[in-house]
């Protein structure tokens, strides 16, 4: 018999294959597969812009600006793949620069290029550049202070406050009457002055650094950790003395261990109090994904972004998964201390600390995302959460942020401000807020029964609380330890502190006296 030839390619099997690895997470062979069916089909602009999507979506973002220079001969919308790729990669990073000024020659009156653009120019700390990119494309859309808003919201995101004040300066200088910008033009000047005072390791801190043993790192148990840039979300802390365990299903990792210094993990764990089968609800937002249903009442609700709780919320594909809890997972081997801990998993927070009571018994600091409205149902309320960290000890010290909702029968076009104010007025109904929870040393009713034995504790617990700032809580801690070493077993290290502190405290006294006198 003759040999049999290649099956013939077929166009609706590229597509189906390319489904299921799309959904398998197989991006090798995904892009093996795109790379093959491009010439095919004529390099649509669709299909070029999934394989750039691609390369995101596995982390290989240093691949592709080569992979949209191979693209641009072939495709029939060059501009707008060199922007789509800029948008992908790191926005510092000079190629995505590079691709951004050849997407506004390619399509000099696409205002999406120029957007992209100022932000590459942002990015690279050419602000006049940017200023000026973002003067034309306001003149090109007629929405004068357009660009600036979505700089504005990323720089603060990005927590580059220099850049932030100038694009909210624009902002008030291109819409004047609008009172949200002012108040946040307020917030950066706070910010500022920390850096300022602070550029690099906050006080505590880096007595922090100096004490504790060499190699010894404090860790944090991240849970909702999306694509989270932990070298941004942990500046003031010195990396060395860093551990982050990020846990999330779906999970991204954007920061380079080798680059920040922090010691990083992820797991792709779905938490819960338990071991079983749930059913996991994805939703049309991917940050709403949960193991709750979408309440029948979301849609009551518009969120600050301007679209209702129910539309984001909707429910566009549901898998049965298998949970685990923080317990199971220490007793795996995959997970030590856990000195602080963050989570944030849309209605899971309350099964999340009751499947950890064991591993933390030894944790300091608490930030949880708590809902006052039923976004999901089933959901644990507030007050549940909130009893569940009192019982393990905890005491609620700051609400570190809130998100406030319109009524969406109303239809007003105005968005919330979402931060905390004496007599607001306009104000919003609070939806949602990250709660800080502390253990408090200084009580003896509350240490707990193995925490602060040791010098360890003091410092760690001091360094987190200055994190969060609650300045005053972390010096008394120390203070406290200075001036009795008793309390711990090994007071001779914590004799040190008598003379370490004082320092620090000058450095607080001084920042306070000329901000807050």
């Amino acid at each position: 018999m003759p040999e049999q030839g290649p099956e013939p390619w077929s166009k609706a099997e590229f597509y189906r294959r390319g489904q299921e690895l799309i959904a398998g997470k197989g991006y090798s062979e995904l892009l093996a597969l795109i790379w093959d069916g491009l010439p095919r089909l004529q390099y649509p602009t669709r299909l070029s812009i999934e394989l750039l999507e691609t390369y995101w979506r596995a982390g290989w973002t240093a691949e592709i600006e080569a992979a949209a220079l191979r693209l641009l001969p072939h495709v029939p919308e060059p501009g707008r793949i060199a922007w789509e790729a800029a948008e992908r990669m790191d926005e510092a990073a000079p190629g995505a620069l590079s691709l951004a000024r050849i997407a506004t020659v390619l399509s000099p009156g696409e205002a999406v290029a120029m957007a992209c653009l100022a932000n590459c120019l942002d990015a690279a700390g050419d602000l006049g550049a940017a200023l000026a990119n973002a003067r034309r494309h306001e003149a090109l859309t007629g929405k004068p202070g357009q660009l600036a808003s979505r700089q504005a919201s990323h720089s603060w995101s990005r927590k580059r406050w220099g850049s932030a004040a100038v694009w909210f300066d624009r902002l008030i200088e291109a819409t004047p009457d609008h009172l949200r910008h002012r108040s946040f033009r307020h917030t950066i000047l706070e910010q500022q002055a920390r850096e300022r005072a602070f550029p690099t390791t906050l006080p505590v801190a880096d007595l922090v650094d100096r004490l504790l043993a060499e190699g010894d790192r404090s860790s944090v148990l991240f849970v909702g950790a999306r694509g989270e840039d932990m070298e941004i979300r942990f500046h003031g802390m010195p990396p060395r003395r860093l551990e982050v365990i990020g846990i999330d299903p779906e999970l991204g990792q954007t920061s380079d261990p080798a680059a920040t210094g922090i010691a990083l993990h992820y797991l792709r764990d779905i938490l819960s109090d338990r071991d079983e089968e749930r059913t996991f609800y994805e939703t049309r937002s991917g940050g709403g994904s949960s193991l709750f249903p979408a309440s029948p009442h979301a849609g009551r609700y518009t969120s600050a972004s301007g679209m209702d709780w129910g539309a984001q919320l909707e429910v566009v594909a549901r898998t049965q998964v298998r949970t685990t809890s923080v317990d199971a997972i220490r007793d795996r081997g995959d997970l030590g201390r856990v000195d602080s801990l963050y989570v944030n998993v849309q209605g899971g927070e309350l099964a999340v600390l009751r499947g950890g009571r064991r591993v933390f018994e030894d944790t300091v600091a608490v930030q949880v995302e708590v809902s006052f409205i039923e976004h999901y149902a089933g959901a644990p309320r507030w007050e549940e959460v909130n009893a569940e960290l009192v019982e393990q000890g905890f005491v609620l010290v700051d609400i570190r942020s809130v998100q406030g909702v319109r009524r969406s029968r109303v239809g007003l076009s105005a968005r919330p401000d979402n931060r905390l104010g004496f007599n607001r007025w306009p104000s919003w109904q609070l939806a949602e807020a990250h709660l800080l929870y502390l253990r408090d040393p200084v009580d003896p009713a509350r240490r707990g029964g193995r925490l602060f034995r040791s010098t360890r504790d003091w410092l760690v617990f001091a360094m987190w609380a200055e994190y969060y700032g609650q300045i005053d809580i972390a010096l008394e801690a120390l203070m406290t330890l200075a001036e009795e070493p008793d309390l711990v077993e090994d007071p001779g290290s914590a004799a040190a502190l008598a003379v370490e502190i004082e320092p620090v405290l000058e450095r607080y006294r001084a920042y306070f006296r000329r901000h807050y006198g």
